[in-house]
C-alpha cells in the first residue's frame, strides 16, 4: 500500500525558494541572475511585512521598509518600493516612471546593482550628471529577505498567504 506524506513548510520553502535562489546566485556569472531572484524575493518580503501587520504591528508599511532596510526616510522608502517591488513585480523591470511617481511628483532614481554596493539601498547622486541613484548589492538584499524565513514556521504558515501543500506518494516495498 502506498502512503501519502506531507512535506513540511520549511522543506517546501527550501525546495521552492531557497534552493533555486541559491542556484541562481552560484550558477550565473557576475550575479546576473539577481533580477530574476529579486522578482521572487520581493513578494516574499511583502509577505513578511503583511504578516507583521496581521500579528498586530501598526500598518505603517513604508516605516517598516525604512527601518528594516536602514533607509532612514519614509519618502525614500516609498520610492524604493515603487522602483523595485512595484516595478519588478508588475512589469519585470525597475520603474523609471510610474503612475504613482507622476501622481506623487517623484523623479525616480536610476538603479546601480553591484556586489560592491551595500546590502541595503543607498540613495546617492551620480557624480558626473547629478542624477539620483539607488545603489544596492541585490544578492545582499535577497539574502536579508530569505533569512526572515529561516526556521520561522509561524511566517511559513501565515494563513493569508499559505504555502500550498505538497505531498509525496511513497510506495511500500513490494508494491
Amino acid at each position: 500500500m502506498n502512503t501519502l506524506v506531507k512535506v513540511s513548510e520549511q522543506c517546501r520553502f527550501s525546495i521552492w525558494y531557497s534552493q533555486p535562489l541559491a542556484f541562481l546566485e552560484k550558477s550565473i556569472s557576475y550575479g546576473d541572475g539577481a533580477i530574476a531572484a529579486l522578482m521572487v524575493a520581493l513578494p516574499l518580503y511583502e509577505r513578511w511585512i503583511r504578516f507583521r501587520v496581521m500579528k498586530g504591528e501598526p500598518d505603517n508599511r513604508p516605516q517598516m521598509v525604512s527601518d528594516d532596510l536602514h533607509i532612514g526616510d519614509l519618502g525614500k522608502a516609498k520610492i524604493f518600493w515603487n522602483v523595485f517591488r512595484d516595478g519588478l513585480c508588475h512589469t519585470g523591470s525597475f520603474f523609471e516612471t510610474s503612475e504613482k511617481s507622476l501622481k506623487e511628483g517623484w523623479t525616480l532614481p536610476k538603479i546601480s546593482l553591484d556586489g560592491k554596493h551595500p546590502d541595503f539601498p543607498r540613495f546617492t547622486k551620480y557624480k558626473v550628471t547629478g542624477e539620483d541613484i539607488i545603489e544596492i548589492n541585490p544578492w545582499g538584499l535577497i539574502r536579508h529577505i530569505m533569512k526572515k524565513y529561516e526556521n520561522n514556521s509561524e511566517l511559513l504558515q501565515y494563513a493569508k498567504a499559505p504555502l500550498l501543500d505538497l505531498h509525496y506518494v511513497v510506495e511500500a516495498e513490494g508494491s
